[in-house]
């Protein structure tokens, strides 16, 4: 795997000028570049992002969320009475 300072030596040695378009093009695009290329190979892998899924409840077959209903939660705090 190539890190960005990689890349950058091999964009400032010339090296893809063969490629076609100019060096300033490849030096701007690379973080975004770099940035696709690890969202790629997190999803070939089946990583995610570590909070990538706060939102809510998890999600069950069905659609369901896990999270309890509201009558339920209002019970479960300290002195509330119950329905």
């Amino acid at each position: 795997m190539c890190n960005k300072r990689v890349f950058e030596a091999l964009i400032h040695s010339r090296a893809l000028d063969s490629l076609g378009g100019h060096r300033g093009q490849y030096l701007n695009i690379l973080d975004a570049a770099l940035q696709a290329s690890l969202k790629q190979a997190r999803k070939a892998t089946g990583q995610g992002s570590l909070f990538g899924d706060l939102g809510g409840g998890k999600q069950e077959a069905g659609g369901q969320g896990t999270s309890s209903p509201p009558q339920h939660r209002a019970a479960h705090r300290v002195g509330a009475a119950h329905p």
